[in-house]
């Protein structure tokens, strides 16, 4: 049995050197930097204890940064899992021609690079040449500014919404079609509607499922970067600064990287809670 645990841990040593090295590591280093005075031009960083944390939260910018975040985190996640639940009911009750069709088609914006969706969205959203704004005139209606202070951060949303929701979908109608047929035929023959299939059967088997996505739409939105910054740069003026392309900025443009890691921990801190905030209402769902 001895011998068993030790040719266990060996094999899975590669692993966990593996995780300490790019997972553990890092988070300790920021931890460590996020506690001292650092940029690119310090010799010897001296550790200033909590001084970060209060030049953070005494930053009127981080908490533009942070709201924005919140409002992008939440509207994204709503509206992707929304929109992919009810693609993923059309699919199921199409043909299964359609079907295959909308997955070969519903990875496109998935795999395309955020740099090259934000390119096409920039010509969209343009406000004199854009094709949008084409329709918009068509309509006879005047020429929007889709990437004003007032509209920016709901445009961006908007992109990311369209990015990801086909793949949550993908999802989504994996689990309807594992749902057995015979209890729906079962509740049919007892009177129940489609309504009632869907509040009483479908929606409660599939509350797992969406809750996982839920999770990982929260955890991947919160941290994105790579659509905000290559569509807005976090512009006009502060309206789509996100807590991700602050730190950015800071670590590129500001050279701080103590402010940076600082800005790091609390989305950490704001991750972990938004997760178990999703996980407290999953359980009272439950119950």
């Amino acid at each position: 049995m001895l011998h068993y645990r030790k040719k266990v841990l060996f094999l899975l040593f590669p692993l966990l050197f593996f995780l300490i090295l790019t997972f553990l590591y890092p988070i300790l280093y920021q931890v460590n930097l996020s506690f001292r005075d650092y940029t690119l031009y310090t010799v010897n960083p001296q550790f200033v204890g909590l001084r970060n944390y209060v030049a953070v939260l005494g930053d009127p910018i981080f908490f533009t940064a942070l709201k924005n975040a919140l409002i992008w985190t939440i509207l994204s996640v709503v509206f992707q899992i929304v929109l992919g639940f009810f693609t993923a009911l059309l699919l199921n009750a199409s043909s299964r021609k359609g079907y295959k069709v909308f997955r070969n088609l519903s990875l496109l914006p998935f795999v395309l690079p955020p740099v090259a969706i934000a390119v096409t969205w920039k010509w969209l959203y343009n406000p004199l040449y854009g094709l949008l704004n084409y329709f918009v005139i068509l309509l006879g209606g005047e020429p929007i500014n889709f990437l004003s202070r007032q509209l920016a951060l709901y445009s961006v949303t908007a992109v990311n919404v369209w990015k990801a929701f086909p793949f949550y979908a993908l999802f989504i109608l994996a689990g309807l079609q594992s749902i057995p047929q015979e209890i729906g035929e079962a509740a049919r023959i007892d009177g129940a509607g489609s309504w009632a299939l869907l509040r009483y059967i479908t929606f409660p088997l599939l509350r797992p499922l969406l809750l996982v996505l839920a999770l990982f739409a929260t955890v991947w939105t919160f941290n994105y970067f790579d659509l905000v910054y290559s569509l807005t740069q976090g512009g006009p003026g502060q309206a789509t600064e996100i807590l991700a392309t602050l730190a950015y900025k800071n670590v590129f443009v500001r050279l701080r990287f103590d402010y940076a890691a600082t800005i790091g921990m609390f989305m950490f801190f704001i991750n972990l809670g938004l997760v178990m905030l999703i996980r407290s209402v999953s359980v009272r769902g439950e119950t």
